[in-house]
């Protein structure tokens, strides 16, 4: 499935570590039967290392998926994921 969405949150970050909690809602192509509907929420927490020259990080976020209850059913979905990040 392909999904696009749009969060808020706060990023703290130092010279070497990173860390983010982030929300927001987002679509979902191909809903299935643990997330009901096209429309979901997004949660993800992120904790990384960083390169504070390049600007760049890697670490590991956990991402939840749900509908918040707006469309049954509302099993939502967890994961974990590495997470790279490149500013442009």
């Amino acid at each position: 499935s392909l999904f696009a969405s749009y969060q808020i949150g706060f990023d703290v970050q130092n010279d070497i570590y990173e860390m983010g909690v982030f929300s927001g809602p987002g679509l979902i192509s191909t809903p299935d039967c643990a997330l009901g509907g096209h429309f979901q929420f997004n949660e993800t927490v992120f904790f990384g290392i960083r390169d504070p020259k390049a600007g760049d990080s890697i670490g590991i976020s956990y991402n939840h998926f749900s509908s918040a209850g707006l469309e049954m059913p509302n099993m939502g979905k967890d994961f974990m994921s590495l997470e790279i990040k490149f500013p442009f």
